[in-house]
């Protein structure tokens, strides 16, 4: 009856474990507990309820997620999935159909919703940093106006830069047959887009003319960087760096005294950022190459996603 009252059970219900409790009517106790009976829907009818009783239905067990994921791009059969509690990225691979001849799995991108979260929280603790920075910098008269404006500049960047909540996995389904330790346990909103295999780097930052630029196999860095018109002064060449198709970045250097030949596979995108010795006097100018780093894989994946 008191059920029925309460307008029954959901569908999430376990009629199977229906707890009363019922408190001591001992003035000596008066919080503990003389009675716990576990009843079900059919034997229900057979308890009597007492002044004071908690009446608790517990929730049944359901190997299903509370949502869904999203397969997206060069898939068989992209769309959304519900998946099962433990579910790996393999397995739902398997029911997308797997992946079409023109996939390129190195360059998946694959998005949490936790890790979006996080990222937009950091990105955000730091541009009020990079603003704190600015307005003692101000105060000290550490930098000049145009530096000054430079940091805000960069400190808006970082504010109105979108999080993606990116995460390095592998995802080609032969390498995940392989090391089955590097099959992502999938969770509710995660999304994976698996991108055609293109013929281009992109090459971004302090060069004249930054933008894609041709995959030749075997090319280095510096030629890419040659064929977007050269570094400008304002480009800090030992902190060059390239972010990989998968999310991945390695430094790389492309000076005579200095050089470190790094693969640039198709998909790439080579890094030039700027030199920050104008904002020596910042406690953060350490982290501008890493904000920029950042901001570069987000607009990488971006990409991506968008097509």
């Amino acid at each position: 009856m008191l059920l029925a009252a309460a307008g029954g059970v959901t569908l999430a219900a376990d009629p199977t474990r229906i707890e009363v409790a019922s408190a001591s009517t001992n003035d000596q106790e008066p919080s503990s507990i003389a009675r716990r009976v576990v009843v079900t829907a059919a034997t229900g009818t057979q308890v009597s309820l007492l002044p004071g009783d908690a009446v608790q239905v517990a929730s049944r067990f359901i190997d299903r997620e509370t949502g869904p994921i999203i397969l997206g791009g060069e898939f068989i059969r992209p769309g959304t999935y519900e998946i099962r509690r433990g579910e790996r990225l393999s397995e739902v691979i398997a029911r997308a159909g797997g992946l079409t001849p023109q996939a390129y799995p190195y360059g998946a991108v694959f998005t949490r919703e936790s890790v979006r979260r996080a990222e937009e929280l950091a990105l955000q603790r730091l541009a009020r940093a990079l603003n704190a920075s600015a307005a003692t910098a101000i105060a000290s008269r550490a930098l000049q106006p145009g530096d000054v404006a430079a940091v805000v500049g960069l400190a808006r960047e970082v504010a109105a830069a979108p999080a993606v909540g990116r995460i390095v996995i592998e995802a080609d389904p032969l390498a995940l047959a392989v090391k089955p330790e590097l099959d992502t346990i999938l969770e509710p909103g995660d999304r994976l887009i698996i991108p055609k295999r293109p013929n281009s780097v992109l090459v971004t930052g302090e060069v004249l003319s930054p933008g894609a630029m041709q995959f030749a196999s075997g090319a280095p860095v510096d030629r890419y960087v040659r064929q977007a018109g050269g570094l400008q002064q304002s480009a800090d060449q030992s902190r060059i760096f390239v972010v990989y198709p998968n999310g991945s970045a390695q430094p790389v250097s492309i000076s005579a005294f200095n050089y470190t030949p790094v693969r640039v596979p198709p998909g790439s995108t080579i890094v030039v950022p700027k030199d920050p010795r104008p904002f020596d006097l910042l406690a953060l100018s350490k982290d501008l190459s890493t904000v920029l780093g950042q901001l570069a894989v987000t607009a990488a994946s971006l990409a991506v996603i968008s097509r």
